[in-house]
C-alpha cells in the first residue's frame, strides 16, 4: 500500500470464503475432498500522517460429505490457513506507520467439517487445520498517539464418522499453530489496548454397529497474544486468551472403540511480552497485563 496525504484514514479489507458442499453419491467407494486457504489482508506498508484505522476480516468455510450404502465413504475437509492480517512469503513484510491515533484489528473465523458415512464399509472422515490468526507477521507498528489493537482467531473444527457394519475412523486436527495477535517491536507514543485472542473447538466422533472404532483430536499450539519487545509511553492494557475445547468419542457395539484427545508439546499460552515496557514517561501507573491459557 502507498503512502497517502495527511488525513484521517481508513483501511478496510474482507475475505469471505465459503466453499460450496463437496458431496459423493452412493457407490462401491465414496470419496469427498475440499480444501481452501484465505487471508484479508497481506503484505501492507502504510504510512500515515494523521490518524489511521487499520480493519482485516477474513472468514473460511471447508464442508465435506461423503455417504454411502455398500462400500467405503472417505471425507477431507482442509483449511491451509485463515489469517485477517499476514505477510503472504516469509521475505515479505507488514509495516504501519501512524503519526496520530490508530485503530488495527484482524478477526479470522474458521469452519471445518467433515463427515463420512455408510451401511456396509469403512467410513472415514478427517478435518484438518494447519494455521490460523487474526493478526500475525506484524514487522514494525509505529503510533504517534493511542493504540486500540486486537487480533482475534476464531475457529471450530469436527469430523464424524458412521458405519453400520465395518470399521469407523475419525480425526480432526491442528497441525500448526492458532494466534490471536503477534506483532514484534511496536513502539506505541501515548496509552494502548491491545487483545489477542485465540480460541479453538475441536470434536472427533466415530461411530459402528459391527467394527473397531477410532477417534482422534489433537491440537498443536494455541497462542492469545506474542507482543515481544511491546513499548508504550503511556498506560497499557493488554490482554492475551487462549480458549481450547478438545473432545473425541468413540462407540462400537460389537468391537473395540478407542477415543484420544491431544495436545502438542507447544501447548497453551495466554501472553508472551518478554521485553516489554510500559508507560515511559511517567505519567502514569495504570498498566495491566493479562494472560490466560486453556480456559
Amino acid at each position: 500500500m502507498n503512502p497517502v496525504q495527511p488525513h484521517n484514514q481508513s483501511f478496510t479489507a474482507m475475505a469471505d470464503i465459503v466453499k460450496p458442499t463437496s458431496s459423493a453419491s452412493p457407490t462401491d467407494l465414496s470419496q469427498s475432498f475440499d480444501s481452501i486457504k484465505a487471508a484479508g489482508l497481506q503484505d501492507i506498508n502504510v504510512d500515515v500522517d494523521a490518524s489511521a484505522t487499520i480493519a482485516a476480516n477474513s472468514t473460511a468455510k471447508s464442508t465435506s460429505n461423503a455417504t454411502n450404502v455398500t462400500g467405503s465413504s472417505t471425507s477431507v475437509a482442509d483449511v491451509a490457513y485463515n489469517s485477517g492480517l499476514q505477510a503472504s512469503l516469509v521475505s515479505t513484510t507488514n509495516i504501519v506507520d501512524v503519526a496520530s491515533d490508530a485503530g488495527l484489528s484482524g478477526i479470522a473465523t474458521t469452519t471445518g467439517s467433515a463427515s463420512a458415512s455408510t451401511s456396509a464399509g469403512t467410513a472415514s472422515a478427517f478435518a484438518a487445520l494447519a494455521d490460523a490468526s487474526g493478526i500475525q507477521d506484524l514487522d514494525r507498528l509505529t503510533v504517534g498517539g493511542e493504540l486500540t489493537g486486537l487480533g482475534k482467531s476464531l475457529n471450530t473444527l469436527s469430523a464424524t464418522s458412521e458405519s453400520v457394519v465395518g470399521p469407523s475412523n475419525a480425526a480432526s486436527e491442528l497441525s500448526g499453530k492458532i494466534e490471536g495477535f503477534e506483532g514484534a517491536q511496536m513502539g506505541i507514543s501515548s496509552d494502548a489496548s491491545l487483545q489477542g485472542l485465540a480460541q479453538f473447538s475441536n470434536t472427533a466422533k466415530a461411530f459402528t454397529s459391527t467394527g473397531a472404532a477410532d477417534a482422534e483430536a489433537f491440537a498443536e499450539q494455541l497462542q492469545g497474544a506474542d507482543l515481544t519487545g511491546l513499548k508504550v509511553g503511556g498506560e497499557a492494557n493488554v490482554v492475551g486468551q487462549a480458549t481450547l475445547s478438545n473432545l473425541s468419542t468413540a462407540e462400537s457395539v460389537t468391537g473395540a472403540a478407542e477415543a484420544e484427545s491431544k495436545m502438542g508439546s507447544l501447548g497453551a499460552e495466554g501472553l508472551v511480552a518478554s521485553g516489554a515496557t510500559f508507560d515511559l514517561d511517567g505519567s502514569g501507573s495504570g498498566t495491566t497485563l493479562s494472560a490466560a491459557g486453556i480456559d
